[in-house]
């Protein structure tokens, strides 16, 4: 396995995914080293390279593991026909078709989510699923943040570990969860379900949500996933005409600048999953841009993101300081599709 050795957690990670390949991918047939190898290189043009390579970890460690040295040797040595021949890494216009990267819708309708929600429940591990879809629809939260939730429910509030901690983005918050015990019970449960299948078993969902959103939208571009949720949230925290401070501490970025990226306003359906406190400005210890602007250079040659940095953005709120930072009514949640603590 390249780079250092992966955690007792990785490790429990890998053995799963190496006895789903096996299930899969073998037909019942015992893994000898010739047949991993060989379904291990039919299935390259299936996936993208970053989770085949993670694969073949996973089959080296399982095979190195249970003392078959040679055959995790050999795995290790397998090289992907999608980007790579024996001479090396092939030029990205002689390379393979390989799958593209999911473009992700920035918004989801009602009707959307409720056929999302009633085909994630048909599928066979529709409780781990379903309880993705939830947590993303309910917090924002980023799905590499899942695993790591800590809810209290008797304070009602849930902590996030920002899954982007050793970038520069991303950090760690408190979200205050609605009153209704009901809500709180959900989003632990599913809580506890995510940290039981760990990152890898999350990476799983995302790869099974996008199979059936493209089964599902099969013509459309831009397919909802479990950023979709992510990216809505933006938008009703951005309706809501928040403090970008409060923003930021809610969607867990170390920069004011990021809320840009996240949401339109205008996509709005009019609720979130979490209580505003009227706290969260006051706990964002961020900044206000990701980096200023080169010395010299026009804003005008600026990419978006950097247009305007070093100076501190005019919020709605910031603009009409008599504007309350928080509604003067308790905030519904976003209606959604029906079941447990929905």
């Amino acid at each position: 396995m390249e780079g250092t050795m992966p955690t007792e957690k990785t490790k429990a990670e890998y053995r799963r995914l190496a006895a789903h390949f096996y299930e899969k991918r073998l037909g019942g047939e015992p893994p000898s080293p010739k047949r991993i190898t060989d379904a291990l290189t039919a299935c390259a043009g299936e996936y993208r390279p970053a989770y085949w390579r993670r694969l073949r970890n996973a089959l080296e460690l399982d095979q190195r593991e249970k003392g078959y040295k040679d055959a995790a040797e050999r795995i290790k040595g397998t090289i992907n026909p999608m980007t790579t021949d024996q001479h090396g890494p092939l030029d990205k216009g002689l390379r393979g078709a390989v799958p593209p990267k999911q473009r992700r819708a920035k918004s989801i309708s009602q009707e959307d989510q409720a056929k999302l929600w009633k085909a994630a429940k048909a599928l066979d591990d529709r409780d781990e699923t379903c309880a993705a879809i939830l947590l993303a629809m309910r917090l924002g939260v980023r799905p590499a943040e899942m695993p790591g939730l800590k809810v209290d429910q008797e304070r009602g509030v849930v902590h996030v570990t920002g899954a982007k901690r050793t970038g520069e983005r991303g950090a760690d918050r408190e979200l205050t969860l609605p009153d209704d015990p009901r809500r709180r019970e959900a989003i632990a449960v599913s809580a506890k379900k995510l940290a039981r299948v760990g990152p890898e078993g999350v990476r799983r969902i995302q790869s099974r949500l996008d199979r059936l959103s493209r089964k599902l939208w099969p013509r459309r571009q831009a397919r909802p996933s479990l950023y979709t949720f992510r990216h809505q949230m933006g938008a009703e925290l951005k309706a809501m005409r928040l403090d970008r401070r409060a923003i930021a501490y809610i969607m867990g970025h170390q920069s004011t600048q990021s809320v840009e990226v996240y949401g339109d306003r205008r996509k709005s359906k009019g609720g979130i999953g979490i209580k505003i406190t009227g706290q969260e400005a006051g706990r964002f210890q961020g900044r206000e841009n990701h980096t200023a602007a080169p010395e010299g250079m026009p804003e005008s040659r600026l990419p978006p993101s950097l247009r305007g940095a070093g100076k501190t953005p005019q919020t709605p709120v910031q603009q009409g300081q008599d504007r309350p930072q928080q509604p003067s009514a308790p905030l519904k949640a976003p209606k959604g599709p029906s079941g447990p603590g929905m």
